[in-house]
């Protein structure tokens, strides 16, 4: 699922680019770093004409992992009663 989403966003890019991660669900089983240094992989693999550079990139690219949340609420109109983010 993460190379259908990042590798096209990044496939005419050129230069050097940086990936920043916001683990905001500290349960989640990779660190911040890990995240963002296997999307860069993935970034890497698929477009051979970026570099990394941490310092000074061209392009940042910037991931968040939230918790999934649930909300469920009765309407009086019962027109949704369950929203998923």
């Amino acid at each position: 699922m993460l190379e259908e989403i990042v590798v096209p966003l990044c496939e005419d890019f050129r230069g050097s680019f940086k990936v920043e991660t916001n683990r905001a669900d500290k349960k989640f089983e990779l660190n911040s770093m890990q995240i963002s240094r296997e999307i860069g992989g993935r970034i890497l693999a698929s477009n051979h004409a970026l570099k990394v550079d941490i310092k000074e990139p061209e392009f940042k690219y910037t991931s968040g992992i939230f918790p999934i949340i649930k909300v469920s609420h009765k309407r009086t109109s019962d027109a949704l009663s369950t929203l998923s983010f």
